[in-house]
């Protein structure tokens, strides 16, 4: 699983970045968006939901996506949930 947030500047990228250090987010930008990508190894959705919420509290994005990558078991699946936090 991944989440991946979207910030409305740099600067609160770079404090999700710092706050969530300990998960080693990569910073990247999409169309002139900055972005926070977290990949999980062992994702359970109590851990996903707790970045989540760690995220919202320390960096306000303005967008959350989590994202499971097993495209070939879910294949013909919506394996998108998004969020928008406002």
């Amino acid at each position: 699983m991944k989440i991946v947030a979207h910030y409305k500047n740099e600067k609160l990228q770079t404090k999700g970045w710092k706050a969530l250090a300990r998960y080693r987010p990569i910073r990247m930008f999409q169309d002139g968006i900055p972005i926070l990508s977290i990949e999980l190894t062992t994702s359970t959705k109590g851990l996903a939901n707790s970045i989540v919420k760690e995220l919202k509290k320390e960096s306000t994005p303005f967008l959350i996506a989590k994202v499971n990558e097993d495209i070939h078991k879910d294949a013909g699946k919506e394996a998108d949930e998004r969020m928008s936090v406002n």
